[in-house]
């Protein structure tokens, strides 16, 4: 739902990441964040490089854990590229213990 409020409001490209299996547990989808952040941090800045994208125009959206994935993405990617994409927002985020 929150993509198809971005795309019906804003000229803009939405990326949505679907993780974790149906069976897999809290525990397990924690362990996660870091492999899977990474990964996406890296196609993000790819983007950036390669497409000449202002990282102030990105936005991070994530619920629950993948709250927890936003913020860590947008940790990645200032570490990699030394800017803060432009906004991360988090839903429904779980305590990540």
């Amino acid at each position: 739902r929150t993509k198809d409020a971005f795309l019906n409001r804003y000229k803009c490209n939405v990326i949505t990441v679907v993780w974790g299996q149906p069976e897999s547990s809290y525990e397990e989808e924690k362990t996660q964040i870091p492999v899977i952040g990474k990964d996406i941090a890296f196609f993000i800045e790819n983007l950036v490089v390669s497409k000449n994208i202002d990282v102030q125009d990105i936005y991070l959206v994530g619920k629950s854990l993948g709250a927890h994935l936003a913020g860590f993405i947008g940790k990645e990617i200032k570490r990699n590229l030394n800017s803060l994409v432009g906004r991360i927002t988090g839903n429904e985020i779980k305590t990540v213990t």
